[in-house]
């Protein structure tokens, strides 16, 4: 069945949100029942927030598909409060990673990194997000947050990269739904991921192979 361009949400935007279940949940990659429980539940919540920013268009007649309508509430609000911190996560370590990025791209060590720094090792990166991670513990955030984020840790960094050229001085980060409705959202976040794979399989402190990193969807069934 082909599902139309007008659609909601779009095929493109499905994607976006596919890709940020991906990102949270990489230890269930091979649960497609899971992970499309957990893309309804993301595609339920998009629609109530733009039926909510828009209360005419919530009377307009439209096309979405029933399972987005209809979740068990319940169940919605434990996944997506366990979405919304494992996604914090995945930013965390994301954090952490780009100084790797910036050591593959440069070739030098990072211009970014706090003088307290010496060493790029997860050690001592860990120190970048204890703060924000309310985790001084090197060993915890090692256990964690780096090591279930690594799997997807190209998609991640391609997250925050985004985030930040969107909006690289805002008081606070987008709403992932905004971001979703942005043009190419998916294909740019994509092509990002594939740009930083390719600069974290040549960090040479970081020391990680392609086969520890996911492959991305790059469409949405129907």
């Amino acid at each position: 069945m082909t599902i139309p361009a007008y659609c909601i949400p779009t095929p493109e935007q499905e994607l976006g949100l596919a890709l940020m279940v991906s990102l949270a949940f990489p230890d269930r990659k091979d649960d497609a029942l899971f992970l499309g429980d957990a893309l309804a539940d993301l595609c339920h919540q998009y629609l109530l927030m733009k039926w909510g920013a828009d209360p005419e268009g919530a009377f307009s007649p439209q096309l979405i598909k029933p399972i987005y309508a209809f979740r068990d509430q319940k169940r919605l609000e434990k996944n997506l409060k366990d979405f919304d911190k494992r996604m914090q996560e995945r930013l965390h370590a994301a954090k952490m990673a780009i100084s790797f990025l910036q050591e593959a791209q440069s070739g030098g060590w990072p211009a970014t990194l706090p003088k307290d720094i010496n060493k790029m090792s997860l050690s001592q990166l860990s120190g970048l997000i204890a703060l924000d991670a309310q985790n001084d513990d090197q060993a915890n955030i090692h256990k964690r947050i780096w090591q279930p984020s690594l799997p997807v840790i190209h998609l991640a960094t391609a997250l925050a990269v985004y985030m930040n050229d969107l909006a690289p001085s805002g008081p606070t980060p987008m709403h992932l739904f905004e971001l979703i409705q942005k043009p190419e959202f998916a294909f740019t976040l994509i092509r990002y991921a594939d740009d930083h794979t390719n600069l974290l399989l040549t960090s040479k402190s970081l020391n990680i192979s392609a086969d520890q990193l996911i492959a991305l969807p790059t469409r949405i069934s129907s």
